[in-house]
């Protein structure tokens, strides 16, 4: 009977690199011979979650047995790129603690505070997430849901790149400038990729101007080639217009835009204009109430002042709306977008139309509704130059979601 010693390292290697999202194959491979172990638990260690998300008790056992297994095999602590830790204001016990002071060399991590305060961490609790924090071999760094978190724990992340940060609140405690604690002649960590929701917004300022003691930045973002941002409240803005204007070298934006007719307003007047030549990909999220005349809430005006100026590659739409209204299919609206598009955008190979509208089915689909949706089926045909053109992929996709789930979803203008 062949086995897997008979097969050369590299093709042993791409079976069990097929084989990773499968656990139990994984698991019976790692147990055929001494030589797949290290192989097999690359993948089944890569990720560990700790989240609240799981029934009671559970957490806590799981955490347990990962405590034990840890202390008997050190080794596997090496295997763990991904670690995913939400914090638990009822379990902050010693197996928190001595597991995460085991999973020091992550690439990623995934820190959701669920809402607590950071000062009020117990002492072993944050030393821990700093030490996690500034390893050395952390690349990315995804934050959400804490007060006061200290915008000066960055400081000794120097090989971080990739920076998210969700619903962190300010106070008048938390550390933006007060770096004593820190060696403050270390390299400035260089962001390349960044993410943040509108509610960060004035985080978001106050950590682009925080200074160390030397005057240095606290974060370098000139370096900025992907930025993700969020725009949900009308005056909330500065911290993605002082984004925007900073980045001079960007080549993927994604902009979300929640719920504001307005939403894409001033969003190429914000733009550095040396990113205007090095933009490839452009990622637009629209989510629009029936009310709105405008569909795309201004993006077709912002797109005309890119054309002729730009090297974007690629467009991707998606609109969604969640109502028990009908959301317009006027074909001058949505036709703007294939004019627009139809000249100054020399580059551009792909792009790609999604509409998802969730209506509830706790009320009678009645005739109208039945029309909505033909006519919804037609909008393809309001992009003629996209469909008919030799040089662009264009895709064009819609979902209607019944939920009675969404019965209870109501707007209030």
């Amino acid at each position: 009977m062949t086995s897997f010693a008979d097969f050369p390292l590299e093709t042993v290697k791409e079976i069990i690199d097929v084989l990773q999202d499968d656990l139990p194959s994984l698991k019976a491979c790692s147990q055929t011979c001494q030589s797949l172990l290290p192989l097999c638990r690359q993948h089944i260690y890569r990720t560990i979650s700790l989240t609240r998300h799981h029934a009671r008790g559970h957490r806590s056992r799981m955490l347990k047995s990962l405590r034990l297994l840890l202390d008997k095999n050190a080794d596997i602590a090496h295997y763990v790129r991904n670690l995913v830790y939400e914090i638990d204001h009822n379990d902050e016990g010693d197996d928190n603690v001595r597991v995460l002071e085991k999973l020091h060399p992550v690439q990623t991590l995934e820190l959701d505070g669920s809402g607590a305060h950071w000062n009020t961490l117990r002492s072993p609790m944050q030393e821990v997430l700093l030490r996690l924090i500034h390893s050395h071999s952390l690349t990315c760094v995804r934050i959400s849901l804490f007060w006061n978190f200290p915008v000066t724990a960055l400081i000794p992340c120097i090989t971080l790149t990739d920076l998210a940060i969700n619903s962190l609140g300010l106070t008048a405690a938390t550390k933006c400038d007060n770096d004593e604690e820190y060696t403050t002649l270390d390299p400035v960590p260089h962001i390349k990729s960044f993410t943040f929701d509108c509610a960060d917004d004035p985080f978001v300022t106050k950590v682009f101007h925080a200074k160390r003691s030397t005057g240095v930045p606290m974060l370098d973002f000139s370096n900025l080639k992907e930025l993700n941002i969020h725009a949900r409240f009308k005056d909330y803005f500065e911290g993605r217009k002082t984004l925007l204007q900073a980045s001079e070298e960007l080549e993927i934006l994604h902009y979300r835009v929640t719920y504001l007719e307005d939403g894409c307003e001033d969003l190429v007047a914000w733009m550095n204009k040396s990113s205007l030549s090095t933009l490839r990909r452009l990622h637009v999220v629209l989510g629009i109430k029936p009310s709105f005349k405008d569909p795309l809430c201004g993006l077709c005006e912002e797109l005309a002042q890119f054309a002729g100026l730009n090297v974007i590659e690629e467009i991707t739409l998606n609109v969604f709306t969640w109502t028990d209204k009908q959301c317009t299919t006027d074909r001058t609206k949505w036709g703007r977008l294939d004019t627009v598009l139809a000249d100054g955008f020399p580059m551009l190979r792909r792009v790609s139309l999604h509409i998802d509208i969730k209506i509830s089915t706790c009320r009678y689909v009645g005739e109208d509704d039945l029309a909505f949706r033909e006519k919804l089926h037609k909008i393809p045909e309001y992009f003629p130059w996209l469909s008919q053109s030799t040089i662009i992929a264009f895709k064009f996709s819609t979902e209607i979601v019944d939920s009675e789930d969404d019965c209870a979803v109501m707007y209030f203008d």
